[in-house]
C-alpha cells in the first residue's frame, strides 16, 4: 500500500485477508493506529511501515 498521506487508520476488514503473506505500508504520514483485526493475519510473514 502506498501514498495516502491523509489516511489516519486502516480498515478493520483488513483482518479478513487471512491468506495475506506480505503487508508493506509506505507514505502514510498521518497513520496513527492499526486495526485490531491485524491479529487475524495468521499467514503474514512480512510486515513493514515506512
Amino acid at each position: 500500500m502506498k501514498g495516502c498521506s491523509r489516511l489516519t487508520s486502516l480498515p478493520n476488514k483488513l483482518g479478513n485477508f487471512t491468506s495475506l503473506t506480505t503487508l508493506r505500508i509506505y507514505d502514510y504520514s498521518s497513520l496513527i493506529s492499526l486495526p485490531n483485526g491485524l491479529s487475524n493475519l495468521t499467514s503474514l510473514t512480512t510486515f513493514g511501515i515506512e
